[in-house]
């Protein structure tokens, strides 16, 4: 029995100076872990703040509207187009209005053309032959209509040289589609 009790008196003060360390290390965890949260929460604790209303402002809307020669869409007559012949260059004239209280930028394609008839267009009158990519291939910007403004946009049609004798003779219908973006 003296045997048991030496050991229990032995091993009393390592079992407390665990505990009083373990005590410790939790204590110095929460201690740095407080610390931490008051350094990550940030800003000034002061006592006093201030305040200053702003005027009320009134957010107003802009209208976009497109007009070609008058109207939401338009048939142009096809008598200049009729009958192309191989390197013909033929030109038709449409009016834009941008009838909004934005300025629009202008951008037009062109689909349902098909083979190697090629269509271009340029805002302004029709003065000469209009070079660049079709706007059957990517669509043709055409810069800035600003509010009010009335411009002459140039549609030219071009039959190659080059022309395949099965396109010969045949009928070609399109369709040129204006798409207005507001902003300058």
């Amino acid at each position: 029995m003296t045997t048991r009790s030496t050991h229990a008196r032995h091993r009393a003060p390592a079992q407390r100076a665990r505990r009083i360390g373990g005590m410790l290390a939790s204590t110095a965890a929460v201690a740095g872990a407080s610390i931490i949260a008051v350094c990550a929460a940030g800003g000034t604790y002061a006592l006093w703040n201030g305040q200053k209303p702003i005027a009320s402002a009134t957010i107003q809307t802009g209208t976009m509207g497109l007009t070609v020669d008058g109207g939401a869409s338009a048939v142009v007559d096809g008598t200049a187009w009729s009958n192309l012949l191989p390197g013909d260059v033929v030109f038709q004239e449409v009016t834009l209005q941008n009838t909004g209280n934005v300025p629009d930028t202008v951008s037009a394609s062109t689909t349902g053309a098909f083979g190697p008839l090629l269509v271009h267009l340029r805002k302004g009158a029709c003065a000469a032959t209009i070079v660049g990519t079709s706007s059957t291939d990517s669509p043709t910007d055409l810069g800035v209509f600003a509010v009010g403004e009335s411009t002459l946009v140039c549609i030219q049609v071009t039959m190659p040289a080059t022309v395949p004798a099965n396109v010969q003779s045949t009928n070609q219908s399109f369709t040129v589609t204006f798409t207005s973006k507001a902003g300058s």
